[in-house]
């Protein structure tokens, strides 16, 4: 392939990782940690869950503002660059967020998701700039590590349920639930790993056993969140799964389809097998199993009906991000729905403009998959969380919103990898001064908000029972979600 002159073969100019890429790869590490930690044991740091997540997730945010912006310094002439600042697209989507912001009857709030979502994105980019270096390489071992997380959460299953059974009850939330009080935020992070792990199993490069164990772990993580009866998962993969082989091809995908579909059957199956065989669940948790509704919204077309009503009340700019959290209800922090979430916040001029991104994505990653099928399991992942967020938050709580950047990012620098052979762009000053900008004000943002905000979450908290007795915490950046 012939690329023009401004474009550097990786091959003749690499030496090795530089200082830069030293960094990254440990702001990497970090965050594989946090995914790991977080939703498992912890870092008994904060009492709430939630919180505790979202603290680290900022701290580690921070960190990644630095990586990126070191890799903005121009580097050595023998080093490695890759289009790695950030896109115009992109910065013209935040600029409308920050006028809306501007408008915002919480105006420091509305910053911090500005800022958040500057971060995230960040960290996608930072992700592909790392990835880049050796794609191959590292998607497999992204594939590993999420087969590594899901067996955590397996194993931490089956230890709950060993107890449960000495003490002679049967399943019910306390034995299927890690690392979170509410049974879809785990669900939210699951949907994220299965692309990954389905195509372990489908590698014939791998060594058998973790193509067995991948199988396994991928049959009770199915069967876990039938226990969880959570519905946004398997609405999520009833949409992308035909969808994925239309955009990515059956050579590519149809593999990992199958594999996914066949140990989700397999999945059902195990639970019901299992329920059978165990003691009768107490009648507190079958009380509170007989309350779910696998049908119905769950309150979801009241949220939905606030974000039309904001949508209609300010179609341009919104009411401003994070703005949702300033409606005094019991049902909500956000609308459940990523579409509604960003015109009725950011306004519908906004959402165009996202969309629109999201087409030139689809687009760029089905001409990657027709070059390298490396891309598939990132991309799988990726429009899983997008489907996921239709009905659920998951792109608003803190670990799954990370691990969707990353995807994003491993998806990001495999399509790069398949385009342009691992070629690599310069990129001009004043994208890399916007860049170290953008970077630096969006942390400003996030930590001033974080700081202001979490020294108020007990009186939130107690103002929130005052005025909604008996319901449940609404989160949305911290636990308490809402913003008197």
């Amino acid at each position: 392939m012939n690329h023009p002159k401004s474009i550097v073969s990786a091959s003749s100019v690499r030496t090795g990782p530089n200082l830069a890429d030293l960094f990254g790869i440990v702001t990497l590490l970090a965050w594989l940690v946090y995914l790991l930690a977080a939703p498992t044991i912890g870092f008994s740091w904060i009492e709430s869950w939630h919180n505790e997540q979202r603290a680290v997730q900022i701290v580690l945010l921070v960190a990644t503002a630095v990586a990126f912006c070191v890799h903005m310094v121009p580097q050595p002439r023998n080093a490695i660059t890759v289009p790695h600042g950030i896109p115009p697209l992109a910065l013209t989507l935040f600029a409308i967020g920050t006028v809306s912001a501007l408008r915002s009857e919480s105006m420091l709030a509305a910053f911090a998701e500005v800022g958040l979502a500057v971060l995230l994105l960040i960290l996608a980019l930072l992700t592909a700039v790392v990835v880049s270096n050796d794609v191959q390489r590292y998607s497999r071992w992204a594939r590993r590590f999420a087969l590594l997380l899901a067996t955590a959460y397996v194993l931490g299953v089956a230890t709950r349920y060993a107890a449960a059974i000495g003490l002679g009850r049967g399943i019910d939330f306390d034995v299927l639930i890690l690392g979170y009080a509410n049974p879809r935020f785990p669900s939210a992070l699951h949907a994220l790993l299965i692309p990954f792990i389905a195509c372990v199993a489908v590698d014939s490069r791998e060594h058998k056993f973790l193509r067995i164990a991948s199988v396994i772990v991928l049959t009770f993580i199915w069967a876990i969140n039938v226990g969880l009866q959570t519905r946004a998962i398997w609405l999520a993969y009833l949409l992308v799964l035909p969808a994925s082989v239309l955009l990515l091809g059956w050579r590519n995908a149809g593999r990992a389809v199958l594999v996914i579909v066949g140990t989700a059957v397999a999945g059902v199956l195990t639970f019901y097998i299992v329920s059978w065989v165990s003691p009768a669940p107490t009648a507190e948790a079958a009380a509170s199993a007989a309350l779910r509704d696998w049908a119905g919204l769950t309150f979801r077309k009241v949220v939905w009906q606030m974000s039309w009503d904001a949508i209609s009340k300010a179609p341009l700019l919104g009411i401003g991000p994070m703005q949702f959290a300033t409606f005094d209800n019991r049902v909500g922090a956000h609308p459940h729905n990523w579409i509604m979430q960003v015109a009725a916040e950011w306004g519908v001029p906004a959402l165009l403009l996202l969309l629109f991104a999201l087409v030139l994505l689809a687009r760029a990653t089905r001409q990657a998959a027709a070059l390298d099928s490396t891309v598939v399991s990132a991309a799988l992942a990726f429009g899983i969380g997008l489907a996921n967020g239709l009905v659920d938050g998951n792109l608003v709580m803190p670990v799954s919103q990370s691990a969707f950047a990353l995807a994003g990012g491993l998806m990001l620098a495999a399509i790069l990898h398949a385009r342009n052979n691992s070629a690599t762009y310069p990129i001009n000053l004043a994208r890399r001064l916007v860049s170290i900008g953008s970077a630096t004000l969006a942390a400003a943002a996030v930590v001033a908000f974080a700081v202001f905000s979490f020294s108020d979450q007990e009186s939130g908290v107690s103002r929130f029972h005052q005025t909604q007795p008996g319901a449940w915490l609404v989160p949305r950046f911290w636990e308490q979600g809402l913003l008197f």
